[in-house]
């Protein structure tokens, strides 16, 4: 009787292993599935199977996955087509997923991102460290419980970035707390809750991490990816540069404005910095150009359109536009200066430094103090309205690169001194508009968003408040 339940037991394993393995290899992703998945999502359908391959951990995937870490740039693909951004993301999960599989170059790539000075970029690190995994995954976040502070640094050489972002600071140490145990197999910690992340000592907890994965150190030196070949040291990871932007042509801005991205292209080309647009965006303020603006949008649109097309033009530094926002700024007419403000912002440079920081000398009149704002009855109660003053303060981190004050947003007066300081400088960013007439004596109208009553220009009055409409007539 035991013998016959032994052969019965026999049977029956053999027969799920059987069962098991046929299932096994059913669910098996193919080559062709995954090269159909990534086809589908460049046909508008996302949910490729690239992360899935990765997962498999079947090395036969490597040869197809390297095809599409061709740069969408190199496919000389227009930025602002769709199709741009999805080859984007699709060499982006390419990168990970050959990480993951273990190929050295990718490994070495996602180990630099978390010696970034960038705070977000530390935490995009951390997060594609995690979901690489491996003995890789193990030592990368072991030495991110080392990096708090670099990481909090970042927050200060970058403040102009999160000064108005909030943005949670949870450093990197905690955050390693939460993720180590979910690639360690058998963790001998859970991953703390939000709540014990703000009060759990994390100097304990990371000693007795460190300690556990010295004694445990030949068995998670096993698991795949290991890591092997690359190089863990910050000495491996050159700090990119920064201040190099991506190439835009006169086609690509053409081909977005052709397309429909029509804003975004022209103020792509306003950032650019490249003066050789300024024939083609002028090209934009004809009226004939207006008109088919208005045919194929709204006038609304067309409307947006055009005030886009003046913007990027004084971002280019060019006069006329430059004077009709000074005068704009210079009119006092308080329901716009939030609006100017906001293309000042993006105009920036030396000339829009120089016109707030006469607002943030405004300080003797009490309604645009720094300190005196106002309180407006609303339908819920009583709000604040902040004054122009602590407002233009609040824009100008936005503006002067890596620079300002230690405290931001600073005061008024803060400001005042450090650009003072800073002029020599400050000066020299572009447009510095150094041929602007600064006196108010050009500003003859006083109508909002006017324009400069020469080469051509005539103003349009606005249609909603606060925002300029021009158009380029021929002179008759």
């Amino acid at each position: 009787m035991t013998r016959h339940r032994t052969v019965t037991w026999l049977l029956l394993s053999c027969i799920i292993a059987h069962c098991y393995g046929q299932d096994a290899a059913q669910n098996r992703l193919t080559l062709d599935e995954l090269k159909a998945s990534v086809n589908r999502e460049r046909n508008g359908d996302p949910g490729n199977l690239i992360y899935k391959a990765a997962q498999s951990g079947d090395r036969s995937f490597i040869p197809y996955i390297r095809t599409l870490l061709v740069d969408s740039r190199d496919k000389h693909l227009n930025p602002f087509l769709p199709e741009y951004k999805i080859e984007q993301e699709l060499t982006g999960e390419a990168e990970l997923a050959l990480a993951k599989l273990g190929e050295t170059d990718q490994l070495q790539r996602v180990y630099c991102e978390v010696w970034s000075d960038h705070p977000w970029k530390i935490l995009d690190g951390l997060d594609h460290v995690r979901r690489v995994g491996g003995w890789f995954g193990i030592q990368a976040l072991e030495q991110l419980f080392d990096s708090d502070e670099r990481y909090n640094a970042g927050f200060e050489k970058y403040h102009q970035e999160f000064a108005h972002n909030d943005v949670q600071r949870l450093p990197p140490s905690k955050q390693v707390l939460v993720e180590l145990p979910e690639l360690v197999p058998n963790s001998p910690r859970q991953s703390p809750t939000v709540m014990q992340l703000y009060t759990i000592d994390v100097k304990e907890e990371e000693s007795a991490w460190r300690d556990w994965i010295a004694e445990h150190r030949d068995p998670l030196s096993k698991l795949e990816p290991t890591g092997e070949g690359v190089d863990l040291s910050r000495d491996a990871c050159p700090q990119p540069d920064s201040t190099k932007q991506e190439q835009v042509t006169l086609e690509d801005i053409k081909a977005g404005v052709e397309r429909g991205d029509t804003i975004g292209a022209i103020r792509w080309a306003g950032q650019s910095h490249n003066k050789s647009f300024i024939p083609y965006l002028r090209s934009l303020l004809t009226q004939e150009s207006k008109e088919k603006l208005e045919d194929r949008y709204s006038k609304e649109r067309a409307r947006e359109i055009v005030e886009a097309v003046n913007l990027a033009l004084a971002k280019l530094g060019e006069k006329d536009r430059l004077q009709a926002i000074f005068c704009d700024a210079a009119s006092n007419a308080s329901y716009a200066q939030d609006e100017v403000l906001a293309d000042l912002e993006y105009v920036g440079g030396w000339f829009s430094i120089r016109i707030i920081e006469r607002w943030l000398d405004n300080e003797g009149n009490a309604k645009n103090s720094a300190q005196a704002g106002s309180v407006r009855e609303t339908g819920g109660g009583e709000s604040f309205v902040p004054s122009l003053a602590v407002k233009a303060a609040g824009v100008l981190p936005r503006i002067i690169p890596d620079s300002g004050p230690p405290c931001c947003p600073a005061e008024a007066d803060e400001w005042r001194g450090w650009i003072d300081e800073h002029k020599y400088d400050l000066s020299k960013l572009e447009p510095t508009g150094a041929d602007v007439d600064f006196s108010g004596k050009a500003c003859k109208q006083s109508v909002h968003r006017q324009g400069v009553l020469n080469k051509g220009v005539t103003p349009v009055h606005a249609t909603r408040r606060g925002q300029f409409q021009e158009v380029i007539r021929p002179r008759q």
